[in-house]
């Protein structure tokens, strides 16, 4: 099925009228969101990618250090050190060092002392690429907003969609808690739009990362296959906790907003990716902007209700969100700089069958009418049930 990207996100969008917003960058607590009302959008659930030309990138100031992954393919970015500090993934990572502050301990914004809490606070968001065509919601008038969601929220890692090279550097300087992992999708290296993972580097070390392409040759950078409008990577990680040893998997996508079956195929190889993960005893997560919403197969196959192929997922995943919210129906994601409610949810945090969700949000942040981005980013802690 292909679907019409912009215009019905924006019909449902539109549809969704005023969002119930805050005013500020301080957010609402986790496990509290803005449901009820009428919702639930049409089902067209494809988004507006970023097609960043690259007038947009800024000339990469570091070479990516990256070698070929021959166990699990694709691109893998050089790894720490079993017990010393975090390399920064490819080496152009958003700022900080482990030295930050004790092992295990609170940082000073309040994220949790993993040693005494097995939890971890995610996020994903689509912060819109650096395109000086969008006028009043190009990326200097609202970077700030950006950096000050990722503020509040705080996360133990977060996925990002559709992040240029520009981008992850001016959240590098206004971010130095977190480092980053991640390389552009049309090289491997700086071009193209990164699925970059910040990781909080006070906590975690980065035992290894990669990416690899959604294409019938996943580990040759910039291929594409399955009739894909845009190139689209899967970015990775292995963060092992610096206190306790514990260790987790966080897989950031970013799939196709035109072509539904190469969505599919997509996610049959995300999940092959993940069964074939080298610690298969560590808990995993995904993010990721799948540009399909929860009544597409894509989606479906990914918790488990229905096969792709006639083949079903050798993993079923749960949503953080519908695990607590499961009737909610304003629920949209993809909202165009327009803000609503109403309408269908792309944006999502999968945790494994194990793990359990603590708290989940989609953040309707708005500050003087301005969003942070086109996408709502979606918040969610949960407990590493394997950790405890």
């Amino acid at each position: 099925m292909v679907k019409d990207a912009g215009a019905n996100r924006r019909q449902a969008a539109r549809r969704g009228g005023v969002a119930v917003i805050m005013a500020a960058l301080a957010l609402a607590p986790l496990g509290v969101v803005a449901c009820g009302g009428r919702g639930g959008g049409d089902g067209a659930g494809a988004g507006r990618d970023g097609d960043a030309s690259g007038d947009a990138v800024a000339p990469p100031d570091a070479v990516v250090d990256i070698v070929a992954d021959r166990a699990g393919g694709g691109v893998v970015e050089a790894a720490a050190q079993a017990d010393g500090a975090p390399d920064g993934g490819d080496g152009a990572g958003a700022g900080g060092s482990a030295g930050d502050g004790p092992d295990g301990a609170p940082a000073p914004d309040g994220s949790s002392d993993g040693a005494a809490d097995p939890t971890l606070k995610l996020v994903t968001f689509n912060i819109r690429y650096a395109n000086a065509g969008d006028g009043a919601n190009a990326w200097p008038l609202r970077r700030d907003l950006v950096f000050g969601v990722l503020r509040a929220q705080a996360p133990d890692s977060a996925g990002l969609q559709e992040a240029l090279f520009v981008q992850v550097q001016d959240l590098a300087a206004a971010l130095p808690e977190y480092q980053r992992i991640g390389v552009g999708r049309d090289d491997g290296a700086t071009a193209g739009e990164f699925s970059a993972i910040l990781y909080r580097a006070a906590r975690f070390d980065v035992a290894a990362s990669g990416t690899f392409w959604f294409s019938d040759t996943p580990d040759v950078p910039g291929s594409s296959s399955w009739g894909n409008a845009s190139i689209r990577i899967c970015t990775w990680g292995r963060f092992v906790e610096r206190a306790t040893r514990r260790a987790y998997y966080h897989f950031n996508v970013h799939l196709d907003n035109v072509s539904e079956p190469a969505n599919e195929k997509s996610v049959q190889l995300l999940m092959r990716r993940i069964a074939e993960r080298p610690v298969a005893t560590d808990p995993f997560v995904v993010t990721g902007d799948f540009n399909s919403d929860e009544s597409q197969p894509a989606v479906r196959y990914m918790t488990g209700a229905a096969p792709l192929a006639g083949m079903p997922n050798p993993i079923p995943l749960r949503d953080t969100f519908r695990a607590l919210h499961p009737v909610a129906t304003d629920v949209l994601t993809f909202h165009d700089f327009m803000g609503g409610t109403a309408g269908a949810k792309i944006d999502f945090i999968f945790m494994g069958p194990g793990e359990s969700a603590l708290g989940a949000e989609i953040d309707h942040t708005e500050v003087g009418g301005r969003f942070p981005s086109d996408h709502y980013p979606v918040a969610a802690r949960v407990a590493m049930t394997a950790w405890q």
